[in-house]
């Protein structure tokens, strides 16, 4: 086993606080004392040493003497913390179980020695502890409490949630009072539970505060303790408490909230019994009863004040003698056998042993006339309740003789005290102020204690278990008026009768009409239709990152430099933010190598026996390069001996995936890094789902000219061959037309002859600043506004000779394309890109000679380059970092590149999944945030739908099969963009729920205002019956 040594004091994570202000004793930590004290707690025997005792009766319990590391004498730690007690802001905790005062958690305390003891006791004690018991520990939780003369804490088992270990470090640093003694009070009183895990009295043993003493126990259904009454009025009982907490124990069979099988079942102990037949006869109520309360009148009189009040006091009720015959036996009653009527955690007071009196005693007597049929029909006569007579149904009654002095009590929660449809006779024999009020409150006030969270903040040493302790009432949050109904005061000689009972079963009808037709009728007939949406799982989406697998192929002549660059690769690629390296090392036989003799053949011997699918490249080292890498327009890269693996990285990185796309389309934070790809991005629109392709030929003066080209086959040949390839991500449809008078129109859109050196003598000029007009004029003659996919415009612009050739012009004055031709273009990346395609010199030389009707000739092989590079800068294929000594080959194909395919696929599936992360997750707030918005099956569907295809295809990107994430994306975001702008989402936005109430509020507050009350009654009434045969008043008894 590894050695367990004092931990070093270290910083506390919540706080600055320096922890090596307090230490644990070093003596806990030694071997010899780990090992005993394990075996003894294992074994649940006792143990004892100087510091240490270890008791297991009436439950295991452990006392640490000098607890901390301190000077006996001197006592400077805990000094130093009863100086911080000082300085706290404490709340009185107050009700029938308890009185003190605490303090909020000691985490949240900003004191240096008290935020010091927490850390010790987190990181240093709580290990130990769990060393020590083998419990399994997770966290600590402690805080302050000062007991001052007269506060108490009745009997409590702690037994709550997850608290495994109780803790209480005693402080009593100041001189001559270090321990106290018998006569200070505030001892930690322990209690023997029963067969039925019941406290039962008395106290088993004491243990008394002392300074720098720590009291550790376990937790557990017999744990049972209080703190006795302070009785010094000098010194305050301090204490740091709290528990160590762990896993719930399965077999200790507690409740969720905390609460233990079996003390709710057994508590309500009161013993019912049936009007007994004395063998001597009747008993003569006129012998013992004042005669005015048997005259017939006033007995009526005491059952209408009984039906108006529900209660009656009878003064002077007994005969004198016979009042002062009771007294007089109680008093020199030295035989009488009393005994305390517990559990422990609900009450403590004597009661008589009937069975023990001698025959014929006042008391005895007493007895027999309170359980006698003739008392029984007279409280039939007061009431009119079914005590007596053929209505009479099985009456019954209880009876006790209670003695009460200091120390007894009963709490709110003791329900054996009160029962429903219940009539209550109390008799005073020896009143004395103040001692044995009986105070009835209203039903509600113990619901209220009932629905308390068990997992609220405890108060220290709160008791957990629902049975044995109530809550603090919140009678004065619940009730506008005084929940107190009836106080009975004691006085003697005089019969207290209550009656208390909740007359139900007509207010169930009513309310059954109310809630069962009223209310869902109203619901039904204003209920906004809404399916169930993961709201939860979608707001997470972005909890798992983007990340794709990216396959690399590498082939070295050298195997140690394959190996070592294969390495470095890895390692650069370990931090990056979206892809995951997957790249295999190739191999090939020294005879194939030998036989290619140039870049292509090994190229080709290597895509014979490597085959590269989408997504994939391969990088090639080949000796005899003029630069370090060459990309070619497969999805190969030649490398040469020299290339390092940065630049290998670089040309990865920024060429064939472009990361500083996917940074913008991100949103990294990396400002350096991503300034350009923002601005990169932003000059290509974001990817549709689908795109029109609509090229015009504009003939402007079709009277001068004849335009000759076939644009259909011209479009098929190129733009469909290019766009084809694209087709994976998103759909495209080529549409061709022909424009007749048309012209160039807009503000500074007149082209301006310029004279020149050619055989025409002078050209036209366009302004780059007039170059937006062109388009803006141009557009809305196009027709594109029926379509509701965005359009990609290509606009063949053949000029007549008479403003022929037309050429651009930088703001500078220089031309935008110094070569001649006649052909010059400009695109706008959103929109398209317009060509102006000029006439011959020849033909507009024939023109000018006699300015006769042209025939102009437009040839595919000069228009369509443009267009297929105007198509590469709108796509944003065209790669515009530079690196050095790194060379792209030239394209000769009409088609892309097939690693600019490969990136245009693997940068737009990442945008449309994370478009539609983003359209989702701002969906699922706004229908999260307005709840009457309709949620229809259609948009419920495609919300559920694109969730799942974003799922989908993030584990694709993951797998590394970049064409089945391209599908899957498409799809999720097609269908996120569905659900965003369905219609149907603003179905009901003018009819919200302010207006709803405020139409039906009026016509329902002024039923439901006495129905919500009596549900609340209703629910309470059957609750109890259910489990402790129904109550509906509260009664407790105080001291």
């Amino acid at each position: 086993m590894e050695r367990l040594k004092p931990p070093v004091a270290k910083r506390s994570r919540c706080s600055d606080s320096n922890t090596e202000l307090v230490s644990i004793n070093g003596c806990f930590f030694e071997d010899e004392f780990r090992e005993q004290f394990k075996a003894a707690w294992k074994s649940g025997a006792p143990m004892c040493t100087s510091n240490t005792v270890l008791k297991n009766d009436p439950f295991q319990l452990a006392v640490l003497q000098n607890f901390l590391q301190e000077e006996p004498e001197a006592a400077h730690s805990t000094k130093q913390l009863e100086e911080e007690f000082c300085t706290l802001e404490w709340k009185r905790k107050q009700m029938d179980l308890y009185e003190f005062y605490q303090t909020n958690d000691l985490c949240s305390l900003q004191r240096d020695y008290l935020r010091a003891f927490y850390t010790v006791l987190k990181e240093q004690m709580m290990p130990l502890v769990e060393e020590l018991t083998g419990i399994k520990l997770t966290h600590v939780s402690a805080s302050c409490s000062m007991y001052n003369a007269g506060d108490y804490l009745l009997v409590h088992d702690d037994l709550l949630s997850d608290r495994r270990i109780a803790y209480v470090f005693y402080l009593s640093p100041w001189d001559r009072h270090r321990e106290w003694q018998e006569s200070d009070g505030g001892a930690l009183e322990l209690f023997r539970a029963d067969q039925n895990s019941l406290p039962v009295f008395p106290v088993t043993e004491r243990i008394f505060p002392r300074n720098n003493q720590l009291v550790l126990f376990r937790v557990c259904e017999k744990s049972f303790h209080q703190v006795g009454e302070v009785t010094s009025f000098v010194y305050p009982r301090l204490t740091i408490n709290g528990w160590f907490h762990g896993p719930s124990n399965e077999k200790g069979g507690t409740s969720g909230n905390g609460s233990t099988a079996s003390h709710s079942s057994i508590i309500i102990d009161t013993h019912y019994f049936g009007p007994r037949t004395m063998s001597d006869g009747e008993p003569n109520l006129a012998s013992w009863i004042n005669d005015v309360y048997l005259v017939d009148e006033v007995k009526q009189n005491v059952q209408k004040k009984v039906e108006m009040f529900s209660e009656v006091s009878l003064e002077q009720f007994f005969l004198r003698p016979r009042f002062d015959a009771l007294l007089d036996d109680l008093r020199q009653g030295g035989d009488l056998q009393w005994s305390i009527k517990g559990p422990a955690h609900l009450r403590k007071y004597e009661v008589l042993n009937f069975k023990s009196l001698p025959a014929g005693s006042p008391l005895a007597a007493l007895y027999d006339l309170f359980t006698s049929r003739a008392m029984f029909r007279l409280l039939f006569e007061y009431t009119e309740l079914d005590l007596y007579g053929k209505k009479a149904k099985a009456p019954k009654c209880a009876i006790e003789l209670q003695r009460w002095e200091r120390g007894c009590y009963t709490v709110l929660g003791d329900s054996s005290t009160y029962a429903d449809s219940t009539l209550d006779l109390t008799f005073y024999l020896n009143a004395q102020d103040n001692v044995g009020v009986i105070t009835y409150l209203v039903p509600e006030g113990d619901q209220q204690q009932q629905q308390q969270q068990p997992n609220s903040k405890p108060v220290d040493d709160q008791p957990s278990s629902s049975s044995a302790v109530p809550l603090p009432s919140p009678y004065g949050e619940c009730f506008d008026e005084d929940p107190v109904l009836l106080t009975l005061l004691p006085k003697d000689n005089v019969l207290n009768v209550v009656y208390h009972a909740i007359h139900i079963y007509a207010t169930i009808a009513f309310i059954v009409i109310i809630i069962v037709i009223g209310v869902p009728m109203w619901w039904k007939t204003t209920e906004v239709y809404r399916v169930s949406l993961p709201y939860d799982k979608i707001q997470t989406l972005n909890d798992e990152p983007i990340k794709t697998t990216f396959r690399v192929g590498l082939y070295c002549k050298s195997a140690e430099r394959l190996e070592t660059l294969a390495f470095e690769l890895r390692k650069k690629f370990e931090q990056n933010f979206a892809f995951e390296l997957d790249l295999r090392e190739l191999l090939l036989d020294p005879e194939t190598v030998a036989a290619a003799k140039t870049p292509a053949k090994l190229e080709s011997e290597l895509l014979k026996r490597y085959p590269t699918s989408l997504g994939e490249f391969l990088l090639i080292e080949w000796n005899k390069l003029d630069d370090d890498i060459l990309v070619t327009s497969e999805r190969t890269a030649f490398i040469s001996e020299s290339a390092t693996s940065l630049k290998t990285y670089q040309v990865l990185s920024s060429w064939i995936l472009q990361e500083y796309k996917l940074k913008a389309i991100l949103g990294s934070r990396d400002v350096q890094q991503t300034s350009k790809g923002r601005q990169l991005r932003l000059n290509s629109a974001p990817l549709q789902p689908h795109y029109e392709v609509l090229i015009t030929v504009l003939n402007p003066r079709p009277d001068l000219q004849k335009v000759h080209w076939n644009v259909r086959a011209a479009a098929e040949n190129y733009i469909a061959r290019f766009l084809d390839e694209m087709s994976m991500i998103t759909n495209f449809t080529i549409k061709t037309q022909w424009i007749y008078q048309v012209g160039i129109d807009g503000i500074g859109t007149h082209p301006k002859q310029v004279q020149d050196d050619s055989k025409l003598g002078r050209h036209y000029a366009l302004g780059e600043d007039s170059l937006p007009h062109i388009i803006t004029s141009l557009e809305k003659k196009l027709g594109t506004q029926i379509t509701d996919n965005p359009c990609i415009h290509f606009v063949v612009y053949v000029p007549p000779c008479s403003q022929a050739p037309l050429k651009i012009y930088r703001k500078d004055g220089q031309r935008a394309t110094p070569q001649s031709g006649n052909v010059e273009a400009f695109t706008s990346a959103k929109w398209g890109g317009i060509v102006f395609a000029s006439p011959s010199e020849a033909t507009c030389l024939r023109y000018m000679e006699d300015e006769s009707f042209s025939e102009v000739y437009l040839h595919a092989q000069d228009i369509m380059p443009v267009l297929l590079y105007q198509l590469r800068k709108i796509f944003d294929l065209e790669n515009n970092a530079p690196l050095l000594d790194t060379a792209l080959v030239p394209c000769n194909r009409i088609e892309p590149r097939l690693w600019e395919v490969d990136t245009f696929l693997r940068t737009n599936t990442i945008y449309l999944v994370h478009s539609a992360t983003t359209t989702l997750q701002s969906l699922i707030q706004l229908l999260g945030g307005i709840e009457y918005i309709v949620i229809n099956d259609e948009v419920g569907e495609a919300i559920h739908k694109a969730y799942r295809k974003v799922l989908e295809a993030k584990s694709q990107l993951l797998e590394g099969d970049l064409e089945q994430a391209a599908l899957l994306a498409r799809e999720a975001y097609t269908s996120a963009e569905r659900a965003f702008f369905d219609p149907s989402l603003l179905a009901l936005l003018y009819f919200p729920n302010e207006q709803k109430y405020a139409i039906y509020i009026p016509l329902f507050l002024p039923i439901m205002i006495p129905v919500v009350f009596s549900f609340n009654t209703i629910m309470k009434y059957f609750r109890k019956r259910k489990t402790t045969s129904g109550e509906s008043l509260l009664k407790s008894k105080s001291e």
